[in-house]
């Protein structure tokens, strides 16, 4: 009986959490010198943790190969911080530069 009560429970937890609706917030753009960011946020169902995604240019000339693109990337949005990991990597090219477009997911933390 405290089986089928457990796993009834926990049906219920995992279908209001695949049905939960996220929220999105507008992109917000940030030019930080060598790299430029764009933030879009998500809000997680859980209130301690909060999924981010997160684009970062980086320029060629101070990171030449995609091995050189940081794998991990620190996200600080008071009170929620943490790792996400790169997703994807693209190049692109200006008529004077080039850069790699980094997109970084996961979700961050209020610990």
């Amino acid at each position: 009986m405290k089986k089928k009560l457990i796993t009834s429970l926990l049906t219920v937890v995992a279908c209001f959490t695949v049905a939960s609706t996220s929220f999105a917030s507008s992109p917000v753009i940030t030019n930080n010198g060598n790299h430029t960011s764009e933030t879009s946020n998500i809000v997680s169902p859980h209130s301690s943790s909060k999924w981010v995604e997160q684009y970062v240019t980086y320029n060629k000339l101070h990171y030449p190969n995609s091995s050189d693109v940081p794998s991990t990337y620190y996200y600080d949005d008071a009170p929620y911080y943490g790792y996400i990991t790169l997703i994807s990597l693209v190049t692109r090219t200006t008529e004077t530069d080039q850069f790699w477009i980094a997109k970084y997911q996961g979700f961050i933390y209020n610990w």
